[in-house]
């Protein structure tokens, strides 16, 4: 694509994965039915919160001061739960990441009304300068995929509404996608080629 690419990996793959990556909107609406199981499971709160700070305080300046990247070009990949954590993450700190990559997101473990409240605390449509490019994918050849598609497919609506640019929003389904890893490697060209 002509461009260089320095990719970060922050591995969650341990017990903390769910609180590490669920962002705490409950003073804005209720966890989904899906969440309050998941919860139960493995007896998590919601931490992404600082799981947002660390990239921000403590991983952007490492790399950039260890390597010669551009500071105002960044974005925030993830999948699943970390596709709902990289969004989250790009509109907290609004204009920290240029780029959103959100794959198969587990945008569902919110009711709507949870997330309309918090995006507009945000004041998305006067920022709509620093409204990072986004890039949705989802599958459906799997029960999870069919259901996070639902929730994916309704979130570009919600975003808009609350004053996101709709141009600035990508979205790829592909039924015959599954939830698993080769499928987002797959896409990953298609993101970089629509974002970069």
């Amino acid at each position: 694509y002509g461009k260089e690419i320095l990719v970060v990996a922050i591995d969650n793959s341990d017990l903390l994965r769910m609180p590490e990556l669920f962002p705490d909107l409950t003073a804005y609406g209720p966890v989904s039915e899906l969440a309050k199981v998941e919860q139960e499971q493995y007896l998590v709160g919601a931490h992404l919160d600082d799981l947002a700070n660390f990239m921000r305080k403590t991983v952007h300046p490492m790399i950039l001061e260890k390597y010669n990247v551009d500071g105002s070009k960044v974005g925030i990949c993830g999948s699943s739960m970390g596709g709902l954590a990289g969004l989250y993450c790009a509109l907290r700190d609004l204009g920290a990441y240029q780029y959103v990559i959100s794959y198969s997101p587990a945008y569902g473990l919110y009711e709507e009304s949870a997330w309309y409240g918090w995006l507009k605390t945000l004041a998305l449509g006067e920022k709509k300068a620093l409204q990072p490019k986004l890039h949705i994918f989802c599958g459906g050849a799997d029960p999870l995929e069919k259901e996070l598609e639902k929730t994916a497919r309704r979130m570009k609506a919600i975003l808009t509404d609350c004053g996101y640019e709709s141009g600035k929003i990508y979205e790829t389904y592909d039924p015959a996608k599954k939830h698993n890893e080769e499928s987002w490697r797959l896409i990953l060209p298609e993101s970089f080629t629509r974002l970069f």
